[in-house]
């Protein structure tokens, strides 16, 4: 798994830059994260397959859930033009979650990880 440090406002966030193949990678995202000292994890929009945007595939809801579990605050920064429009509507109701939350921008989603 390929990731990277970010310094950002004095905080360390863990990127990950490879693409994930599925859900179950979240062990390799927790691996990577508790390395480097962080709990804050993001995911860009490269990084997240077309499998985690159909809904039939439940591949976002599972690694996220994964994630959660290890209490990694989570974020992912996606655009509208990845994912239908039904989906598109579930993934904006998902930004209410307390340990992760879905962003149109990556700027947005850092200040999120920011807030705790």
């Amino acid at each position: 798994m390929d990731c990277q440090v970010l310094q950002w406002q004095e905080m360390d966030v863990v990127e990950c830059l490879s693409s994930l193949d599925g859900p179950r990678r979240a062990t390799d995202l927790v691996a990577a994260c508790a390395e480097r000292g962080s709990c804050r994890l993001l995911l860009d929009a490269p990084a997240l397959p077309a499998a985690f945007f159909a809904f039939d595939t439940c591949f976002a809801g599972e690694l996220l859930q994964m994630l959660r579990n290890y209490r990694l605050r989570t974020e992912a920064a996606w655009r509208d033009a990845q994912c239908g429009k039904r989906y598109a509507e579930h993934l904006r109701e998902a930004r209410r979650a307390r340990h992760s939350r879905l962003f149109d921008a990556r700027e947005q989603a850092l200040a999120w990880l920011e807030l705790e």
